[in-house]
């Protein structure tokens, strides 16, 4: 869209604000002004003489910011600010809004790092008691730290081969921004790995200055304020970091954390290979104690089997020929009993048979007898089916002569019969009948039931006579 050919004082500011606001850079320089506004927001100047020539811009720390700050703030004093610019529209004055500073220099440096480290020690970060155990045998691990720098290859390489899963989190490890890098990494572990048992934060050697980052409130709250475990491993041997103080544990450099977070692995498989070395020791002295046993019971065993057998054979000599005897004997006897039963089963079949027989003849004769009484019995059941048929006849014609005299008594009951004669039916105003003039009061409505209808009246008047009941309407 292109632009307007003249723009107005405000539309011209809220361009100019809408492209710096995409522009966020890194400024070093020295403080030449400063001024603490009643809310808090801290007003500088950031200076620069290069040259004999003088470059100046005004600079806004915001309270909320400003509180957050590690080292005091002083004119002369040389820091390394990142933020954005903005132009203030109601006086058009150009300001450079700070979202980080830091010190510069070793001496500001160490002033900012024993001001925060006696700040948080007063609260408790470094305390013995608060730091948790690191997990003993570790099996997901999360290195924060650059993917370019030598510190992974030293922890990859002296962190052994025990199959540990690594999660790496890239991160700066040097200058302003890597502040958030670093915090951003230990929230994300912790927020989307939680699985994760151990997160390592490392980084090679430096200056106070290119270890700024790890000196800083930021991170030293993220690793305070992780739910994982934290091993801190920053700097050379002798470097001391905020985030080594804070952290759950320290190790001195990559390459010793790589140790730290293998060392239970390693001291088990030490444990694994000595005890395996004194198992086949063992097993092998028992092996040889087991032969030695073995070759003089066979030789003990041998000589009592050969003269066990011996007399097993004696013995056995002397069975067998007993039990020849008794064997013969049993079966004379059985041949005798097989003998004599079967006598007498012959004999039971025989009389079985002939009970049969008998009793053939027996059913033969019942079997006519009982056809002459079917046959009698049947010419009597013919000469009852006579007789009931004519007595059900005679009853069935009553029964019919009866149901007509109830049929005549009952019309001659019908109420609408009375009604054709003239007759009708009163009724009070619940539609009860009325059989008395009681049971009538003067004004009532009632209802006059005739044969082809009825009619609705009132009672005007009623009267009791000795033949009955006498009204107007």
């Amino acid at each position: 869209m292109p632009l307007k050919p003249v723009l107005s004082v405000h539309e011209y500011l809220d361009l100019m604000n809408t492209i710096l606001a995409d522009i966020a850079v890194t400024v070093e320089g020295e403080i030449t002004s400063l001024n603490r506004g009643p809310s808090g927001h801290i007003y500088f100047d950031l200076g620069e003489v290069k040259d004999n020539k003088k470059a100046i811009f005004s600079c806004a720390l915001w309270n909320y910011k400003a509180q957050s700050l590690s080292f005091d703030l002083k004119v002369g004093e040389k820091v390394q600010i990142t933020g954005k610019a903005n132009l203030y529209k109601p006086n058009g004055r150009y300001s450079f809004l700070v979202d980080k500073i830091a010190p510069t220099g070793e001496g500001a440096l160490k002033k900012a790092f024993e001001k925060l480290k006696k700040e948080l020690e007063a609260k408790g970060y470094f305390a013995p008691e608060r730091k948790r155990p690191l997990p003993e045998f570790p099996v997901k691990i999360a290195v924060i730290t650059s993917k370019t720098g030598d510190a992974i290859k030293d922890f990859m390489a002296h962190l052994g081969h025990f199959g540990l899963e690594i999660h790496f989190v890239d991160s700066r490890v040097e200058g302003i921004n890597a502040i958030n890098e670093i915090v951003n990494g230990i929230d994300f572990i912790n927020r989307r790995h939680p699985d994760v048992q151990l997160i390592v934060v490392t980084r090679g050697g430096g200056s106070l200055e290119s270890l700024q980052a790890y000196n800083s409130r930021e991170v030293a709250e993220a690793i305070f304020s992780s739910r994982i475990p934290v091993l801190s491993a920053v700097g050379h041997e002798n470097d001391i970091t905020i985030s080594d103080l804070v952290a759950d544990e320290r190790a001195s450099t990559p390459t010793d954390a790589g140790n730290v977070v293998s060392q239970s692995w390693r001291e088990g498989q030490r444990k694994i290979e000595l005890a395996s070395q004194v198992l086949v020791s063992t097993t092998e002295q028992l092996i040889q104690k087991l032969q030695t046993h073995l070759d003089t019971s066979w030789e003990q065993n041998a000589r009592l089997l050969e003269v066990n057998i011996e007399d097993q054979r004696d013995t056995l000599a002397n069975r067998t020929e007993t039990l020849t005897e008794r064997f013969a004997l049993r079966l004379e006897t059985l041949n005798a009993f097989l003998k004599n039963t079967l006598q007498q089963l012959t004999k039971d079949v025989r009389w079985h048979i002939q009970n049969y027989k008998n009793t053939e003849r027996r059913f033969h004769l019942n079997t006519h007898t009982f056809a002459l009484q079917l046959a009698d019995r049947t010419e009597n059941l013919a000469a009852y089916s006579v007789f009931y048929d004519h007595a059900f006849q005679r009853v069935l014609t009553s029964y019919r002569k009866q149901l007509v005299a109830s049929n005549k008594h009952l019309n001659l009951s019908d109420p609408t019969l009375k009604l054709r004669q003239g007759y009708s039916i009163l009724r009070n105003a619940d539609q009860k009948i009325v059989r008395s003039v009681s049971e009538l009061q003067t004004g009532e409505t009632m209802q006059v039931q005739l044969s082809d209808g009825t009619v609705t009246s009132q009672v005007e008047k009623t009267e009791r006579t000795s033949h009955g009941l006498e009204s107007h309407i």
